[in-house]
């Protein structure tokens, strides 16, 4: 046979078998057949779940983690919410490079890669075999009961390091820990028993749940960190005093397995995680010439199938109320939350722009700056303002400056049921027009602010007099009337969806920052603190950013936060109320600092995912 022949004769059965083995992989595609390819489990609707609740029980001890079980070849899997099991089961979330699949390390030489699912708005982590050798677990109703590690804590031992201190736990087997952080102390609690006595080198007390700002002026390189263990039956504590601005970073290694904690300045981890598809949490250290600061991040495609974002608000029926940034999120069943606008501490109520779907639950004050979206994923930032003119049957005009407000100031201002059921007068001597069907009905004088609540029509409104700015006579008894208002800038007014807060930080790429023109102290303007934001990227992005201390000092001013942004990638931003609002949860849980530090907030953004 010729050289050419032979040559021919291989080729054509080189290309015969690549053929085949296509014809087979598509003929196994059309059957269902899986060919021991790869297959990550993934779930669209919880109706796949045999059982499912939102708490897990560890020692006797509930903690807020979502739940589902399932049947699979034969075998009962269990998921856990991943950031649950992150901060209450101590798994260390790892990048991935799909949401489908999540790279963890617990007690292991290598990384293990858990399978996880979707289901909105939790993403499931299968923790089936990483607890397959502690024993069943029990669904008991709502709760999922772990089963008892019997760990044992058999040494202690610390070491001054060049970056802060390292305290290291051997133990008997794995065990689930949880850390608890506010400003100077920390505790890490620990699912083990302890065979020696106490032992540290301080007498640290036990932490307060508090909501308070983590921040201070700079840190004393010098002050020594403190740490006491505590044996508490089955569990055992180990308690910290840290200088201002350290925060606790824990880690775990095998053969032996070991417990390693580390308390320093430059905490927490960089990671990125695709949790689900068009969203994605990073935690990151952005250099400025400030400084290094430590920030959280969740960027999301609002244009990705099945995303969409609403305002929130502590209490959906009413303007005024206030909760925990992660109970608000959870209980409205919101993927990812931020906390937003500013509020009143002490009467809870909303200070500035919350409007959704076209329905304004608080108006904009002092022509601060907000950002407005759509479901189509478009967006637009500006200083926002509003103003409604009240036209009577027979031409007269008059002007209501507030909406729904909770600052309150001389002028007219209108309260609908999007306000709540009733409004309580907020300052002296006020006098109130009801109207219903659009017409006048009734008015009565409120002389003291705080009392005689006023039901709010639900086919109407009220109409709210402070100083005497409506002549007599004019919203008389039997007047209907027409209100038409509009926004500016005019953008706003095609966008049904927004949130005021302030002040603009950028705008098409450029630092925007007037503070005083947005009507803030100038005690505010000096503040260092912890800041959110609101932001969107050149692709049209959202980004939803919380950053605390810089490394070794306090946190930024509004100047330094905003190039922070910029770094980001940001080209348009707003900041958001900040201090000890500041939040940010995944999944129902905070993602940049422990909730004993977090205040309640007003109101919040909300990413959903269906």
């Amino acid at each position: 046979m010729a050289l050419g022949d032979l040559l021919k004769m291989v080729n054509w059965t080189r290309n015969w078998f690549g053929f085949s083995c296509l014809f087979v992989l598509t003929l196994a595609v059309m059957l269902g057949l899986k060919l021991f390819l790869p297959s990550p489990v993934v779930a669209q609707s919880s109706s796949d779940f045999i059982q499912q609740g939102n708490q897990i029980s560890i020692d006797g001890k509930s903690y807020p983690v979502a739940w589902g079980q399932w049947q699979e070849g034969g075998q009962t899997r269990t998921g856990l919410g991943d950031t649950g099991a992150m901060q209450f089961l101590g798994l260390d979330l790892l990048d991935n490079t799909s949401p489908n699949q999540q790279p963890v390390q617990w007690f292991s030489g290598d990384r293990q890669t858990l399978n996880a699912r979707f289901v909105a708005p939790n993403r499931y982590l299968d923790v089936t075999s990483l607890l397959q050798g502690f024993g069943p677990l029990q669904a008991q109703g709502n709760t999922l009961v772990m089963p008892n590690t019997n760990a044992q804590i058999l040494t202690v031992r610390d070491g001054r390091q060049s970056w802060g201190e390292r305290v290291v736990l051997e133990l008997s087997q794995p065990a689930f820990w949880q850390v608890s952080q506010a400003r100077e102390e920390a505790v890490v609690t620990i699912n083990a028993s302890s065979t020696i006595g106490s032992q540290g080198n301080a007498n640290a007390p036990g932490l307060q749940a508090i909501d308070q700002d983590d921040l201070g002026g700079k840190t004393s390189g010098g002050q020594q960190i403190r740490y006491r263990l505590e044996r508490s039956g089955a569990s055992s504590k180990v308690h910290f005093q840290l200088p201002v601005g350290y925060k606790l970073q824990v880690s775990t290694l095998t053969s032996p397995f070991r417990l390693v904690i580390d308390a320093r300045a430059d905490a927490p981890p960089v990671k990125t995680i695709n949790w689900t598809e068009g969203i994605t949490w990073q935690q990151r250290f952005v250099n400025i010439s400030g400084g290094q600061f430590p920030v959280t991040t969740v960027t999301i495609n609002p244009r990705s199938p099945g995303i969409s974002l609403r305002p929130l608000m502590a209490n959906p029926t009413m303007a005024q109320g206030t909760a925990p940034l992660v109970t608000i999120a959870r209980d409205q069943r919101a993927a990812v939350a931020i906390n937003a606008g500013f509020f009143n501490r002490n009467n809870q109520l909303p200070l500035g722009a919350v409007w959704s779907q076209q329905n304004w639950r608080s108006g904009p004050i002092l022509n601060r700056g907000a950002i407005a979206w759509n479901d189509q994923g478009q967006t637009t930032f500006g200083r926002l303002s509003l103003s409604e003119i009240i036209t009577t049957g027979s031409g007269q005009r008059l002007t209501a400056n507030y909406l729904n407000s909770g600052y309150v100031q001389r002028g007219i201002a209108r309260y609908t049921p999007a306000w709540g059921p009733s409004y309580i007068p907020l300052s002296d001597n006020e006098q109130v027009y009801v109207v219903q069907n659009s017409q006048v009905t009734a008015q009565y004088p409120l002389p003291k602010a705080g009392q005689q609540q006023m039901p709010i029509p639900s086919d109407g409104y009220l109409i709210i007099d402070r100083g005497n700015q409506i002549p007599a006579g004019v919203l008389a008894v039997g007047t209907t009337l027409n209100v038409n208002g509009r926004s500016t800038p005019e953008a706003f007014n095609a966008f049904p969806n927004g949130m005021g807060a302030g002040p603009l930080l950028i705008d098409q790429g450029r630092m925007v920052l007037n503070a005083t023109g947005e009507g803030f102290s100038s005690a505010f303007q000096q503040q260092r603190a912890s800041r959110s934001a609101i932001a969107v990227d050149r692709n049209g992005n959202i980004i939803l950013v919380a950053s605390h201390n810089r490394v070794g000092g306090a946190g930024a001013s509004l100047g330094e936060f905003a190039q922070i942004l910029q770094q980001l990638g940001a080209v348009n931003a707003l900041n958001l109320d900040g201090g000890s609002s500041t939040s940010l949860a995944l999944g129902g849980q905070l993602l940049d600092r422990s909730p004993v530090t977090a205040a309640r907030v007003s109101n919040a953004i909300g990413v959903f995912v269906r």
